[in-house]
């Protein structure tokens, strides 16, 4: 009789076992099907859980703010594109030229 109950006791703790194996890897299968393993990767890196925070920047010609990484940039100022730039640049040349007198007169007078 004793060794009959030493064999259902072996039998119960390997049940035990294989059902805690099941149960873990169930687990990690849905983390990962949720998106949630890809943190736990970032988390050993020593990243966190917490998303990476940028600077925002405004395009000097359409005011639309962007991220910093995302800007062109030109003569210390923020574009969302070259054609904004380039936009931009022809204003301040246009403007420029409307500063300067023809041959030089005085605009005062």
């Amino acid at each position: 009789m004793g060794k009959l109950l030493f064999w259902i006791a072996v039998a119960i703790i390997i049940y035990v076992i294989w059902t805690l194996v099941r149960i873990s890897r169930r687990r990690e299968e849905r983390e990962r099907a949720a998106g949630n393993g890809s943190r736990r990767a970032d988390s050993a890196r020593g990243d966190g859980d917490r998303p990476q925070i940028e600077t925002m920047v405004q395009c000097a010609a359409c005011d639309v703010h962007l991220p910093a990484s995302e800007a062109v940039y030109s003569r210390g100022r923020a574009y969302c594109g070259p054609a904004h730039r380039d936009l931009d640049e022809r204003r301040s040349a246009a403007r420029a030229a409307a500063d300067v007198p023809p041959d030089g007169a005085d605009r005062n007078r």
